[in-house]
């Protein structure tokens, strides 16, 4: 039984030492690989952008017709109200 314990104790110990390790070596970067990286996903959403800004098309009727007064907004309003097909 003791020498039972002792192996548990010595294979726990062992795999705290291989994971804290493994940790270290994993969590260790290049801060120039990490800079390349950046600029490359910085030109990629550049390029996102411009495709979507470029995709922008207003087609917008100028509006040629000008009401000279209230008055004869709301006799043309009431004119196509009373022509109008459509019932509330």
């Amino acid at each position: 039984m003791k020498i039972n314990l002792l192996r548990f104790v010595m294979l726990f110990l062992f795999l705290v030492c291989f994971a804290g390790s493994l940790t270290l070596v994993s969590c260790q970067e290049d801060p120039k690989i990490r800079i390349l990286e950046q600029e490359k996903e910085a030109k990629k959403q550049e390029a996102i952008f411009n495709s979507i800004n470029q995709g922008w098309r207003f087609n917008a009727q100028t509006v040629t017709q000008t009401a000279g007064s209230y008055r004869d907004w709301e006799t043309d309003r009431k004119s196509t109200r009373l022509n109008s097909s459509h019932r509330l």
